[in-house]
């Protein structure tokens, strides 16, 4: 697989980064609105999550970050591979 960047923060110090250098990136309020999926509106499989991105409900937890970040790199991965199975997988299996 290809990527021009992967670009990965940990971490609680808030920075002000030039995301409206990024050649057409939505910033609202100085976040990135996401889909549920969370992706960007760039087309060709842009995704974001963390403190970062915004989106109806959002909440600004570290856990929520790591939850948006395995929402974006599952679909990510579907995007890459069509066939790949949707994560099914959780701590409870509900029947």
């Amino acid at each position: 697989m290809e990527a021009n960047k992967l670009l990965t923060y940990h971490g609680l110090e808030l920075q002000a980064v030039p995301f409206e250098h990024w050649g057409g990136i939505q910033i609202e309020k100085g976040r990135i609105p996401v889909t549920p999926l969370m992706k960007t509106n760039l087309e060709g499989g842009v995704f974001a999550a963390g403190d970062i991105v915004q989106y109806p409900g959002k909440t600004t937890l570290i856990a929520s970050g790591y939850t948006e970040a395995i929402t974006a790199v599952n679909h990510a991965h579907l995007m890459i591979d069509p066939k790949a199975t949707e994560q099914l997988y959780s701590t409870v299996i509900y029947r």
